[in-house]
């Protein structure tokens, strides 16, 4: 199969996107949508369910209701709550077994991790040809990974970090790069941070596109998921987590609109006020006409046939498709052969091997002792340590790095509010 791949590149390099702050078409900044991507990582249990629903079900954007896609682990799952998210439009997708480290598996371990996972979901009810993407347990990778999923038929990965303050092909947060498909290469500095991320020089996987996790520039950070959850309680405001998704939100919306990147945990969403932060940003954006929610499938199929703003509906996206499959904007890819698609039962339920989180319950929701890896607690999940190691260090000088020395941060930032976001989508018409 190697072979083959390697026979496929130059075909399909020559129909690759490549990476790019050009928005896909050539469409103008005014004319672009501004796609709002929320995830989730790991196995999906009522507090999960009962969180994600709170923040999604009732809201509306652009006519649209708000989605998410959901990077599943096998373990832990709840097939009956997993079936009725992806009938009620949320992408699923592949985030392994049982969580384990890439970097030190061989290839058919990685194979058994990655494909057992998406066998597993399939068993819960969810087409297999539906589960196309993945992202790395603790964003470890290896070029290994990419060619699995292009010898099984994935359409994307989601686990590359691109730094939005320079040295790579972003200039800053306000002129960040677009996902690219891999069958040109990989251009963005894998290793701007941390050797984890581990990038083959002239490597190519054709057909496999990359997602990345676009770094949120904070007082704290930077964080590429879990945002203000680095435990120095320098983001411990009641708006600090609203502020650091508003003020980079503004950032991209008056940049050049690639895709708003809103990455999280249980666990985070069980800390604190951080769930009724979230559901202020995203109740607040979607009234902007031009915002949308899509799932990561979506997304992919408007950059490969993109639609401007004047011309888009609801039915072009695919908006409330089951397991949110794209609309007329494109394919939904390729896949495998299909599971069934009949519901999937708790008594498929598997011991989930993760870490204790203690109970934080301001919310309205019981997270009770909700269970979730230690990649939820990290700064940025820019480490090396597996759990049950000791927490890592933060993040080096990030103060000095982003210019926020001395009083201020976030709790003193004036993030845009909804009026001005009006007037903004004003002037840009």
């Amino acid at each position: 199969m190697r072979a083959l791949l390697l026979l496929a590149t130059i075909g399909a390099a020559l129909a690759a996107l490549d990476a790019s702050t050009n928005t896909p078409g050539g469409i103008p900044r005014k004319s672009t949508p501004q796609f709002v991507l929320l995830t989730h990582d790991d196995a999906i249990t009522s507090r999960t369910y009962d969180a994600m629903r709170s923040v999604t079900d009732g809201v509306e954007a652009s006519g649209c209701p708000a989605t998410a896609t959901m990077f599943v682990t096998s373990t832990g799952t709840d097939c009956e709550l997993l079936v009725d998210l992806y009938r009620s439009g949320y992408e699923i997708a592949d985030h392994t077994v049982s969580h384990k480290s890439f970097l030190t598996q061989s290839y058919s371990s990685l194979e058994k991790e990655i494909l057992g996972a998406r066998d597993a979901i399939a068993e819960c009810g969810i087409p297999q040809s539906a589960i196309q993407g993945l992202r790395a347990p603790f964003l470890e990778i290896k070029g290994e990974v990419w060619e699995i999923l292009a010898d099984n038929g994935f359409l994307y990965d989601s686990t590359l970090i691109e730094n939005t303050q320079g040295n790579s092909v972003s200039e800053d947060f306000s002129v960040r790069t677009w996902p690219w498909d891999m069958g040109n290469g990989i251009p963005i500095n894998c290793a701007w941070y941390s050797t984890i991320q581990k990038c083959p020089a002239g490597a190519r996987y054709p057909g496999v596109w990359q997602v990345p996790l676009w770094d949120l520039s904070a007082k704290g950070g930077p964080y590429t998921m879990d945002y203000g959850d680095d435990g120095s309680q320098k983001c411990s405001g009641a708006n600090c987590v609203y502020d650091i998704l508003m003020a980079n939100f503004q950032e991209s919306y008056e940049g050049n609109r690639a895709p708003f990147p809103v990455f999280i945990h249980t666990p985070w969403m069980s800390r604190g006020s951080h769930l009724q932060q979230l559901q202020r940003f995203v109740k607040e954006v979607a009234q902007l006409e031009d915002v949308y929610f899509v799932t990561m499938r979506q997304l992919l199929a408007w950059m490969k046939n993109p639609v401007p703003l004047e011309e888009l509906t609801p039915q072009i996206l695919g908006c409330g498709n089951e397991g949110g499959a794209p609309g007329s904007a494109g394919t939904t890819g390729s896949g495998s052969s299909s599971g069934s698609s009949s519901g999937g039962s708790r008594g498929g339920q598997q011991q989930q091997a993760a870490d204790e989180e203690p109970p934080v319950d301001d919310t309205g929701i019981d997270f009770g002792d909700e269970a979730g890896t230690n990649e939820a607690r990290l700064v940025s999940p820019l480490v090396t340590a597996a759990p049950g190691d000791a927490a890592p260090a933060p993040a080096p000088a990030a103060d000095a790095q982003y210019g926020w020395e001395g009083e201020g941060g976030l709790d003193q930032m004036q993030a845009p509010d909804l009026q001005q976001l009006s007037a903004m989508m004003q002037r840009s018409q």
